[in-house]
């Protein structure tokens, strides 16, 4: 299906006056973003975007489909190190430990942290260490212990070995992003989308790093940058879940809560047993003053994952609002026995103990929510989370799945 280009003007003007602090590109990636003030780092992610956008990389200004036909018509030299999902290059499809990897790399598919911890401490094994397929997988494990240096190290290594391959950039640019390092983030992706033309995942990674960035500066112009990408990701694929939910997710945070509630909608219908949307849906239901349908949905989310202590943590929140505090006792000791550093969950279940006449319980409640909330600032909270729940609950959480 061909895709309408997106028409860009006074592209000139704007890199000869603004962008020539910053040129060429390659220094402006080298730089962190603690080098740089808001300000300056605002026009050196523009720039990136213009240089890129010039060479035909940006997918806000030209769909990654149309990048792919243009391409194949002026460098078909390229071809030869694109492939299909799951077949880029010789070296990984070669990887003769590749069964010895299905567990972990299972356990990444389903962001299963403690499951990949486990099954990596597992798998140390010297024969493995040249192997890229393994870097790139203990790379993404480390960067969930939050290791980012060693993850770095790793996935340079395995890109180093096989530098067409467009899932390790991805990787490299997603470590990035979780060092909250989004110029080098955007980077990769944008290289990623050149690898692999065509691939929706780094126009929605780019969309994540312009969110992250609106949440670390507070700047909605990064929230409608954010936006772009994701409409630029269901242009191409419609079934694109996550692009839906987020661009709910942004409208929520522009306090545009009926238009937010229908994108949440839409993505519900396209991953309706997603355990995550349900949770997240019934937790603006809930602000939106919804409440029979805000619990509908967020007992759903329970039925569909028991393992997820934000599920109790907004039930036992949305029954204590409701009075209905034998209820909210119940689900806030799942919460707090699921995850003992939800700090939220300890200051309501002392609330709820109150009510139900348990002042010892209470005050043991109380004593459990300093604590926890003494572990809790030094975490960081999910901007998702965050943007979507009352203020009183937020909390450390996963990324949509």
């Amino acid at each position: 299906m061909l895709l309408t280009q997106y028409v860009v003007t006074s592209l000139s003007h704007f890199a000869n006056s603004e962008c020539g602090h910053y040129a060429p590109t390659v220094e402006i990636v080298r730089f962190g973003p603690s080098h740089f003030d808001t300000s300056r780092k605002r026009a050196a992610v523009a720039c990136l975007s213009f240089h890129l956008t010039c060479t035909g990389l940006l997918v806000l200004i030209m769909p990654l489909a149309a990048f792919a036909q243009r391409t194949r018509a002026e460098k078909p030299s390229i071809q030869k190190f694109i492939h299909d999902e799951g077949a880029e290059s010789s070296i990984a499809g070669e990887s003769f430990q590749a069964s010895k990897l299905d567990p972990l790399r299972n356990c990444l598919a389903r962001a299963d942290r403690k499951c990949a911890i486990e099954v990596f401490s597992k798998l140390r094994d010297p024969k493995l260490e040249d192997d890229p397929e393994y870097l790139d997988l203990s790379a993404q494990v480390m960067s969930l212990e939050h290791k980012n240096t060693e993850a770095l190290a790793a996935i340079d290594r395995a890109i180093k070995i096989d530098p067409m391959r467009a899932s390790y950039v991805m990787t490299q640019g997603q470590i990035y992003q979780r060092s909250h390092d989004q110029i080098h983030a955007i980077e990769s992706f944008l290289r990623a989308s050149q690898l692999r033309p065509g691939w929706v995942e780094p126009a929605y990674a780019l969309g994540m790093s312009f969110f992250l960035l609106g949440n670390e500066e507070n700047d909605t112009e990064y929230y409608d940058r954010a936006a772009q990408h994701f409409r630029v990701v269901l242009d191409q694929d419609p079934s694109f879940h996550k692009a839906e939910f987020m661009l709910g997710v942004v409208d929520v945070i522009e306090n545009h809560l009926d238009k937010g509630k229908q994108h949440f909608e839409n993505a519900l219908k396209m991953s309706p047993q997603n355990a995550y949307y349900h949770l997240h849906y019934g937790i603006l239901l809930n602000r939106m003053g919804e409440s029979d349908d805000a619990l509908r949905e967020m007992e759903l989310a329970e039925t569909l994952d028991h393992s997820n202590p934000l599920t109790y943590l907004n039930l036992g929140l949305l029954e204590a609002r409701l009075e209905n505090y034998a209820e909210a006792r119940k689900r806030l000791e799942t919460a707090v026995h699921l995850d003992s550093n939800l700090s939220a969950a300890y200051f309501v279940l002392g609330r709820v103990y109150h009510h139900l006449g348990l002042p010892e319980l209470s005050q043991d409640a109380y004593q459990k929510f300093q604590i926890a909330k003494a572990r809790e600032q030094q975490e960081e909270v999910d901007p998702i989370e965050a943007a979507i729940s009352p203020s009183d609950s937020h909390t450390p959480a996963a990324p949509p799945k």
